[in-house]
This record gives C-alpha cells, structure tokens and sequence, in this order.
C-alpha cells in the first residue's frame, strides 16, 4: 500500500482510493461510481468525491438532483468541514462530494492545496473515500493521487490511453518528490530542477536533472515510498488482460515506478448501449455495477496479500523472482508463466509494444527478460522443494495429443521459443496447446490454423493431428460439464 508520507492509520482514519490517470472515456469515473456503490451495499461508509472541477458529473450517474439536495449550500472549503456540501448517502447510494459545483470561483483557478485535501478527507467518518481524479495531469489532482492510500492508475490498453498514463505517472512522481516528508529543505532547488525537466523524461533524464545527491537522495526516498495500483480498463481479450504486468513491468525500467496490477474490468457491450441510448444512466444498474467492480473490491479488500504476491524491489537486486515482480513464494508453474507473459507480451506486435515502448527498448527489456530467465530456472532447481507430506496423491494423468505435438517438436531439438517464432504463434499458446491447457487454449477457429502451422511445421499430417486434438478436447469439455452438472445436483439434492 502506499505510504508516501510514512504516517501511521489512525482508527477512525478514513482510506482513500484515488483513481486517476488515462484519457477520456477510458471509464475512470464509470468504475470510481460503480466501485463506492459496491462497498456501500456490503455495509461500509463510503464517500465518492467528484474531483473534476471543470465538467463534474458523478452526480448525473448517481441521479442526484443537486439543487434539492444541498439546498443554500456553503462553500467548499479544501480543509475542511465537509459536511455542509456532501450529499447523504443511504444503504445503496454513497455519499457525494461535488467539488466542482459547490467550491467558489467555479471559473477560476483552482487553488486547492493537495495536501490540506487529502488531510481533511482522513478526518471525515467515512471508512473508505473512493476519489475520481480528472484525467489530465494536473499538479493539484496528481499530488492527492500521489498522497492517497490506494492510487490507481486505470488506463485501456489502446496507444494514446497508455500515453496519457505513462504522462500522469510521470507527473505524480515528481509531485510526490515535492511532498515528501523531508523535501521542505531543498523546496527551492528542487523546483528549479523540475523545471529544467523534459515532458517526456524518463528515470536517467530525471536523475540527472537532480544534480545535488541531496535530490537524489530524495528521489530514491519516493521511489521506494510511492507504490501505485494498474488497473486496465475495457479488456476485450484474454491477450489485452495479461498486458497489465508488461506495462508494469516497463515503467518500471523507464521511470523507476513500478505498480502493482490489481486487476481490469471488461468491455459490456450491453452497458455501452445503456448508456448511448436509453434516459437513464447504467450506473444505476446494480447487477452491471457489480459485475464490474466486484473483483477489484475483492482485491482491495485484501490488499495486503496482494502486496506480498507482487514485491517492489530495484531491477538490479539478484532474486529473479523479484526481477518478475513475484514473491520468491511463488508456485515454480507461476513464475515460469509470468516470465512466458512478460516476454510474449514485448515480443508481439500490439499498441503496447510499438507505440508505447519502440523497438531500441523493446530489445533491450527483451535480453534482459533472457537473462531473467536463465537465472530464474537456475534459482527453480537450487531452490528447496515444498513438503509433499501434506499433499494429496495425484491420479494419473492421461496422455492428450499434445504429447505428440511436445514429442514430434524434441525429436526436431526444437525449443518452443523457437517454432513460436518459425510458426509465428505465441509462445503462450504453443505451451497451451502442448500441455493442454482447456482454460489458455485459443477459440476453436484460432486453434484449428495454429494446429495446423505447428504440424506442418513439424512434419506431421495436419488433417489427422486437428482431428485428433479437436476430438480430445470436445470429449474433455463435455466430460467436464457432466462431472459439474452431476456435483450440482448432488448439492442440490
């Protein structure tokens, strides 16, 4: 969890979950609402602050009609008491602060203090403040993202949402770098230094830019302080789920911040045309809302093990599961698969990799991913085996065809790296389809051409191995429907 200003939580201090970051319509707010709807019908106190000063909105989703609500309201104060411009909420509906629309001045520049901000929202009696943050990294909004106890950046995989995101990274961490407990006594050098700054600086640029050890004595202090969240947005497929590590991961190497992932949310088609077409806004759907932010709340209810399931450390230190982001606790089969990901996802051609990283990084993230790995499967056979003795007896495993596919590739001394590049199929679904894995396996039309390719690749009749493969899999699939209906009803019964 972040913890930039190393305070301790108080009892009756109030969590604040930011989310910022993206470009418009990425569905920042959409999930912000959905999200402090979620926890306000399991029984928490949430308050939802609409921190978009300039187009505020969050009151149209939650239909709140401000001028009956807050009737001869007083102005907003950015230190609070903010009792006097909340909306109440009840057992379904959080409560609302619209900052946009109560605080004077509403043309004028916004001259709240980030800091003031965020320590009055610990001292309201709410248990969780969920903050939708404009997209736009201004320093204000960036700084309470920076200072909150969960900053989440939420983008969509698409090249200019990652653009944005990558800038709004970039521009938290310098503000997070002015805040700091101990930044007040180069307050002066250190303003002058970010203002020589490049838009799109990376770590070195920044590094150098702090040419006082002072400063980056600072700088490594934040670095280690200021620990964000990723969450992507609107994921259509399994390959755009799986990018969140990669873009992590990247970060990380380029700006010296590297988030946690602590989820997505997928595209609802159903949802998109609620909201182009019918009066009402799809925020009041309680089922859609659930269903969107539910994993995450789930997540962020259990921060703490996912903090230890993704440790930060520097890229340098020699663990290789911390060079992956994972805890050295990690399943053998987890952090081989990460590491597939990691490397599948720089390797191919996505938004991702050309727009956002470009081909002079992507080959070097690539080797050092190499390297990683090399290590890491030195460090596997070095490192102790768990205990079998609590472990129960596993039954034979049957053989499938991708036996013969794994058999035919080692008879060619063929790695799978290598016929994933002959074949041009991703490596994680060349381990999918040998292993037979039902739940990674590509749809029926993709796996058909994949077979395909991989048996001509390997010399093998392809009509024979596809019907084979296609069989095995329609037999295992309806075997395991069956064994599922039959568990139904015995539970029912």
């Amino acid at each position: 969890m972040n913890n930039l200003l190393d305070r301790k939580k108080l009892p009756g201090d109030s969590r604040i979950v930011a989310l910022g970051g993206g470009v418009g319509g990425a569905g920042r707010s959409t999930l912000a609402t959905d999200l402090a709807r979620l926890l306000t019908r399991r029984g928490q106190r949430v308050l939802l602050v609409d921190a978009d000063v300039g187009a505020p909105s969050l009151h149209l989703r939650l239909d709140i009609d401000l001028v009956s609500q807050l009737p001869g309201r007083e102005p907003f104060r950015e230190d609070g008491p903010f009792h006097t411009v909340i909306v109440p909420g009840d057992r379904t509906r959080p409560a609302l602060l619209p900052i946009g629309i109560t605080r004077p001045r509403a043309f004028g520049r916004c001259d709240i203090r980030a800091t003031r901000f965020v320590r009055a929202l610990r001292d309201t009696q709410y248990e969780t403040v969920v903050i939708d943050l404009p997209a736009a990294p201004d320093p204000v909004w960036s700084t309470v993202f920076a200072l909150a106890d969960v900053p989440i950046l939420l983008s969509t995989t698409e090249g200019p949402a990652l653009h944005a995101a990558t800038r709004y990274l970039r521009a938290a961490l310098i503000y997070a770098v002015l805040v700091h407990p101990e930044a007040e006594p180069a307050e002066f050098e250190l303003v002058r230094a970010i203002e020589t700054l490049p838009l799109d600086a990376d770590i070195e640029n920044i590094r150098r830019g702090f040419g006082s050890s002072r400063l980056r004595t600072l700088l490594d202090s934040t670095l280690t302080r200021f620990e964000p969240y990723l969450a992507l947005a609107q994921t259509r497929e399994v390959a755009e789920r799986e990018l969140g590590h990669a873009i992590a991961y990247f970060w990380g190497a380029t700006l010296g911040v590297w988030p946690r992932v602590l989820g997505h949310t997928e595209f609802d088609e159903r949802r998109w045309f609620q909201v182009r077409h019918e009066a009402r806004s799809a925020a009041t759907d309680i089922a859609n809302a659930e269903a969107s932010a539910d994993a995450l709340a789930r997540t962020l209810a259990n921060l703490e093990t996912l903090d230890d399931e993704q440790p930060r450390s520097a890229a340098s230190v020699a663990t290789p599961c911390a060079r992956l982001g994972l805890s050295p606790n990690a399943d053998a089969v987890v952090l081989r698969q990460s590491y597939r990901r990691l490397w599948e996802a720089f390797r191919r051609d996505s938004p991702f990799a050309t727009q956002l990283v470009g081909t002079r990084t992507r080959d070097v993230l690539l080797a050092e991913l190499e390297d990683a790995n090399r290590d890491l499967q030195r460090w596997l056979v070095d490192r102790p085996a768990a205990p079998e003795a609590t472990e129960a007896p596993r039954p034979p495993q049957r053989s499938h065809p991708g036996d013969q596919i794994r058999a035919a590739r080692q008879r060619r001394n063929l790695g799978q790296r290598e016929l994933s590049l002959q074949t041009k199929i991703g490596l994680r679904y060349l381990e999918a389809i040998e292993q037979f894995e039902l739940d990674e396996l590509p749809r029926p039309v993709y796996l058909r051409g994949y077979l395909r390719e991989i048996a001509l690749a390997l010399d093998l009749p392809p009509e024979p191995l596809m019907d084979d493969y296609l069989t095995a899999l329609n037999e295992t699939r309806s075997s395991r429907i069956l064994t599922r209906s039959g568990a139904t009803s015995r539970d029912r019964q």
